[in-house]
């Protein structure tokens, strides 16, 4: 779900910055077939079609700013992460993890190893990290669009004078949310224990990294909802005069939760009432074609 919603989030802020949509190309992604690049561009092109944005000359520049030119990569390592995730994580559901092993058809009882879990950390872990590059890049978008000689738009998206503090104290709650997820990102510790008399000597710590994960989640719905909050009221800004429908759904959503800003006022309420609904719920994610779903997911669920 907040894989789906940070997609629609990237696709309102290329709507807001006038993005260059070149770097979705189908033959961009053929040239260096990192894994889930090309879903994650397709999907990205299919949020954007109808927008004013896939005819030629509407892109404002040639190269915009990392965070936006390169989507498709950002978000395509979540979906690989993801992926390789569930391999880990599918035959943890319907396997035996019990030691010794009680084989009854055999007659026969074997110890095993099964139990240990080092593949579900490194899974975990990684996913962790992507999940928090992709948070540093939606931060930057939302700092992009506030930037008037980036964006075109007025500075901190403010419909006031310079005396409104417009979009500004965001980036604040941005940036305290990203040292949060960076810090809960971090790999969990390599550790040799004593257990046992020593048979005991190797720990994978997966609940610590499962409970991180856990806790990044929460953090980055957030962040979502700040990027979509900021990316709303740039496009309302921008007036473009046709919204890809997609994304003219995905600014309803917002709307639902957070008002366009007039005056200056406080965001906190608004913001998690946006990372709790739209974004945790699904409904932003459910504006992804239905194919988007990661592969080895559908598959591995198909075999639960």
């Amino acid at each position: 779900r907040l894989y789906g919603a940070a997609q629609a989030a990237g696709a309102l802020s290329l709507e807001a910055f006038r993005g260059n949509l070149s770097p979705l190309d189908p033959r961009a992604s053929a040239a260096r077939p990192q894994p889930g690049q090309r879903e994650a561009a397709s999907e990205l092109l299919a949020l954007l079609e109808g927008s004013l944005l896939a005819e030629p000359g509407n892109a404002r520049r040639l190269q915009d700013p990392i965070s936006l030119r390169c989507l498709a990569q950002i978000h395509g390592s979540q979906r690989a992460a993801w992926d390789f995730a569930w391999a880990a994580l599918a035959p943890e559901i319907g396997g035996a993890a019990d030691n010794p092993l009680i084989l009854p058809e055999e007659g026969r009882i074997i110890s095993t190893g099964n139990f240990h879990t080092p593949h579900l950390t490194l899974a975990l872990d990684a996913l962790a990290r992507a999940a928090a590059h992709g948070a540093a890049a939606s931060l930057a978008r939302s700092g992009r669009l506030m930037v008037g000689r980036f964006s075109g738009l007025p500075d901190n998206l403010s419909r006031g004078d310079s005396g409104h503090s417009g979009f500004a104290p965001l980036m604040k709650i941005g940036d305290s949310l990203l040292g949060e997820i960076a810090h809960l990102a971090q790999p969990v510790p390599l550790a040799m224990r004593w257990g046992a008399d020593g048979v005991e000597d190797d720990v994978t710590h997966t609940p610590l990294a499962a409970r991180k994960l856990h806790g990044l989640a929460d953090c980055l719905a957030l962040m979502l909802a700040l990027e979509l909050t900021v990316a709303a009221q740039a496009v309302e800004l921008a007036a473009p005069a046709r919204l890809a429908p997609r994304m003219a759904e995905a600014l309803a959503l917002v709307r639902e939760a957070m008002a366009p800003l007039a005056e200056d006022r406080s965001f906190g309420a608004e913001l998690t009432a946006l990372a709790e609904g739209p974004v945790a719920d699904g409904r932003l994610a459910a504006l992804l074609p239905r194919e988007a779903a990661p592969s080895q997911a559908q598959e591995g669920a198909d075999q639960v």
